[in-house]
Parts: structure tokens; C-alpha cells; sequence
């Protein structure tokens, strides 16, 4: 799995004193986490795709109010911008997760996702009525950490170890799906139909997934970006006919069936980091079942 450059500490999510300096500090570091990852993923493409490859542009925009990341053409020249929100959005998401696997907190990143999702969909209406933002707190502060925690958090090793993985999977899965969009040819052509929108979509997930695990990274990498919309979407399913991206639980079970697919292959890099093989394969198996639950229920 990707590691990545040192993820900088969040002190909230929105809306606080000293905000705008901070947004910057987090923006400057989601694009030094691209830089990182771009000769990574991408170093070593097939000429015709490393051809267009080396005419897009990268770079992290300072929105922090639309969670996005996006492939598209300006002016003629390739670009694909992340926004800060989204970048920021999988940071926090992901020292969630952490922080529900560490302290045995159930279901704690769903909760916060949850949160975070609401909350975000309160201030756009709040923008739009021309009102600021209501501040939205950081995974610490729901979680009641002290200071002394915090910092016990942010400056373990195996935390860090762990962020910088789990960080550096989920960048690295939407810079490859936006990438796909570019190689297969979407921007090229676009179209306005929801059903080939979709198709598209699906399309850049399975070129994502297959280039994350030509360099040996679980697709399942790409999970905490796709939680987010996954925790927070009613009736994923039913409601995919008005959309024109996937339903996400089609997305994360098509994640989840490529690495279990191939997880012999991540053996070795499982029991290096200090997990059971067999209660990863399981936990695999037991999402899939789940998923395909859900998606039969919707349908």
C-alpha cells in the first residue's frame, strides 16, 4: 500500500477562528500527498496512456464547501482538480476510522461521516441564503479527546504509519479513477445522458481499481472517500436511476470483489503490517455478503 508524506493535524473541520490559514496549511499538504503519489501511480503506463498522462495538470483548489475531485478540459489543456473539502474530508474521515479501531469506539467513523455530511448539507443552504457557515467539529472533539490524547495520537508511530497508508490509498484511488476518465476518453466526450454518464463512471472505477493492483495496492484502499457518500446516501439504489454516478454500494462492491479476487497476492503485506490473514479474507467476504444484502433490498 502507499505510504505518503506526513498528513498534517486538522484542528476542525469548518467554520472556526484561524480557519483560512489552516484550510491553506491542509491544501498545501493534500497537494505535496499528489506530488507524492503521481510518480507512483502513474510512472510506468502503457506510452499511449503515459502519452496523456504527461499533459494533464494537477492541482488542489481552495473550495471548501463542495467535497470533489474531477477530470476535465480548459482552455484545451488537461486538468484534474481535487478540492480542499474533499481533501480534508478524507484526513479527518480517515483519523476516524483510527480513532474507532484504537479506542474501540463502534461504528465511530459512520457516526462522524454521518455528522460531517449533515452538517455540510446545512451550510450549503446556509450559503446559498448568503448566511456563514455553522462550524463543524473535528472527529477529536466528537470524540472527546483531551489535548494530552491528541497529541499521544498524532505522535505515536504506528498511528502515523497507519494514517500515511490509509491517507495516501484513498488519494491515491480517486487520482486514478479521474486519471481513467482522461485515458478512456471521457473528457473527450462528454455527454449530458445519465446512463452513459454512469457507464463512464464505472468505467474509470474498474481502470482505477486494476491500476491500484498492477502496483499492489488493495482497491479496498479507495473505501474511505466512498464511505462517506455510502453512510450518508438513503435508498442508494432506487435513487441511482436520478444520478449519474453508480450507486456508491455498487462501487465499494466492485472494491471489495477486486481485492478479494486477489487478496493471495497482499498475503505477505497483511501479515507484515501485524493483521490475520484469515480475519482480513473474512471481513472481505462478510462486506461483499452485506452489500449485495443491501443492493437486493433497494432494488
Amino acid at each position: 500500500m502507499f505510504c505518503v508524506v506526513a498528513v498534517l493535524p486538522i484542528a476542525s473541520a469548518q467554520g472556526y477562528p484561524g480557519h483560512e490559514a489552516d484550510l491553506e496549511g491542509s491544501r498545501s499538504n493534500s497537494s505535496l500527498i499528489i506530488a507524492d503519489l503521481r510518480p507512483k501511480l502513474f510512472g510506468d503506463l502503457p506510452p499511449s496512456e503515459a502519452a496523456i498522462y504527461a499533459t494533464v495538470r494537477f492541482d488542489v483548489s481552495p473550495e471548501d464547501k463542495i467535497m470533489n475531485a474531477y477530470a476535465y478540459r480548459n482552455a484545451g489543456i488537461r486538468r484534474i482538480t481535487f478540492t480542499e473539502a474533499m481533501g480534508r474530508a478524507i484526513k479527518l474521515n480517515v483519523d476516524a476510522l483510527l480513532m474507532e479501531q484504537l479506542y474501540h469506539k463502534t461504528n465511530f467513523m459512520g457516526e462522524y461521516m454521518y455528522y460531517v455530511c449533515t452538517r455540510y448539507a446545512r451550510n450549503s443552504e446556509r450559503y446559498a441564503q448568503g448566511l456563514s457557515p455553522e462550524r463543524i467539529a473535528s472527529p477529536y472533539e466528537r470524540a472527546h479527546m483531551s489535548d494530552a490524547d491528541f497529541n499521544e495520537f498524532y505522535s505515536d508511530k504506528d498511528v502515523n504509519s497507519a494514517r500515511a497508508k490509509l491517507v495516501g490509498g484513498a488519494f491515491a484511488f480517486l487520482l486514478a479513477h479521474e486519471m481513467g476518465h482522461h485515458v478512456l476518453g471521457h473528457v473527450d466526450h462528454p455527454t449530458n445522458d445519465k446512463e452513459e454518464r454512469r457507464n463512464m463512471e464505472a468505467a474509470a472505477d474498474a481502470w482505477a481499481i486494476d491500476l491500484l493492483l498492477k502496483k499492489k495496492v488493495s482497491p479496498v484502499s479507495g473505501i474511505v472517500p466512498m464511505l462517506f457518500f455510502y453512510y450518508t446516501t438513503r435508498h442508494p439504489i432506487a435513487s441511482e436511476v436520478y444520478k449519474d454516478h453508480p450507486a456508491d454500494a455498487r462501487r465499494l462492491l466492485a472494491m471489495y470483489e477486486g481485492a478479494n479476487d486477489r487478496l493471495p497476492s497482499f498475503r505477505a503485506s497483511i501479515e507484515a503490517s501485524g493483521q490475520n490473514y484469515e480475519d482480513v479474507r473474512k471481513g472481505v467476504s462478510q462486506a461483499i455478503v452485506l452489500i449485495k444484502q443491501e443492493i437486493k433490498v433497494d432494488e
